[in-house]
């Protein structure tokens, strides 16, 4: 009888390539959802992005200097961020209790809480308190106001 090493290395072969290529196909599945911020946790899930037009616009009607600062701190728990400053992406993840995020732009800044209850927002210093209940996605826009 013939040894049938060869069967076994090609069979072999063939498993170690389908283990790989499933591994990494669901790899990329995950890092494409979590580009969109689609991918799904086990405390917070985040829905899909929204149109653009589906955005809230928000003036700052306090203060007349130029630019936007926005201050996210996480009170409790965690919370997904998604943020935009002047249209270019500046951060995406998830901050932890205790946990304090600055943006600054010179236009308008966007952003996404996937946990809106547990992230206090301060708008060029003004405290805005929680912009929804916990569990809540929300999207906001903040513009800077023209000088004047």
């Amino acid at each position: 009888p013939k040894p049938r090493y060869w069967l076994y290395l090609a069979t072999a072969v063939i498993v170690v390539g389908l283990t790989v290529s499933v591994y990494y196909a669901v790899q990329s599945i995950r890092l494409n959802y979590a580009a969109r911020g689609e991918f799904k946790s086990e405390q917070n899930q985040v829905p899909p992005n929204p149109p653009a037009d589906q955005l809230s616009p928000v003036q700052d009607p306090v203060n007349k200097q130029e630019g936007v600062r926005l201050t996210f701190s996480v009170t409790k728990n965690t919370c997904w961020i998604r943020v935009i400053v002047d249209g270019a992406p500046a951060f995406q993840g998830e901050l932890s209790a205790g946990q304090t995020q600055e943006f600054t732009g010179t236009e308008k800044i966007s952003f996404r809480l996937g946990n809106a209850g547990v992230v206090q927002v301060q708008l060029n210093g003004q405290d805005l308190g929680f912009l929804g209940e916990e569990g809540a996605v929300i999207d906001r826009e903040f513009t800077s106001s023209p000088t004047g």
